[in-house]
């Protein structure tokens, strides 16, 4: 049997009878969220407008959708993430993270355990937006030349396995090409 509590809340939040109320709890093991949709799915209260996700959980912020339970159900799902204006300052705040990263960090090229010449990462960057099939043509050529890259700074990289490693993989495939076009191990 539901409880009264319930019954009253249920009662205010959808604005149904108080058989309706009680007979939705009754079904739903007294779970007033699951009363709600078990309400909307019978045509007793209208779903939210805009689209809208369930949630038992009250959120922070301006709620929409329906008026008088909003605090279980909120309206649609962008406004959860916080209005346009928070979302262009966190995008602006990762880019000025990024192109302080790209200074910091540098491109380094060597021949023969030698530094032949060091970019910092964001003139890589730059230069592969700006001439991207010249500048790949070049780090691939300059692999048949004993050219070695990697990168350098201090920006640690995250995981077992980083850039350098990769970039070491992609120097012995072309070892390993050479050595296969010129017959020479």
């Amino acid at each position: 049997m539901a409880d009264l509590e319930l019954v009253e809340k249920l009662r205010q939040l959808a604005s149904v009878t108080y058989d309706e109320a009680r007979e939705a709890l009754d079904n739903c093991d007294n779970d007033l969220l699951e009363a709600v949709i078990y309400l909307e799915k019978r045509g007793k209260v209208p779903p939210p407008t805009g689209g809208g996700k369930f949630s038992s959980k009250e959120e922070p912020g301006p709620k929409t959708g329906y008026s008088g339970y909003s605090t279980y159900i909120s309206g649609p799902t962008h406004t959860s993430h916080g209005s346009f204006g928070a979302t262009l300052r966190r995008l602006v705040d990762w880019l000025i993270k990024l192109f302080n990263k790209s200074l910091t960090n540098v491109f380094e090229v060597k021949r023969h355990d030698s530094v032949v010449f060091t970019l910092p990462v964001i003139v890589l960057i730059i230069l592969a937006c700006a001439v991207f099939w010249p500048t790949v043509s070049l780090l691939i050529l300059g692999l048949f030349f004993d050219f070695r890259y990697s990168f350098r700074g201090p920006e640690k990289p995250s995981g077992n396995s980083s850039i350098n490693d990769l970039l070491e993989e992609i120097e012995k495939a072309a070892d390993s090409l050479k050595s296969e076009i010129t017959g020479k191990d």
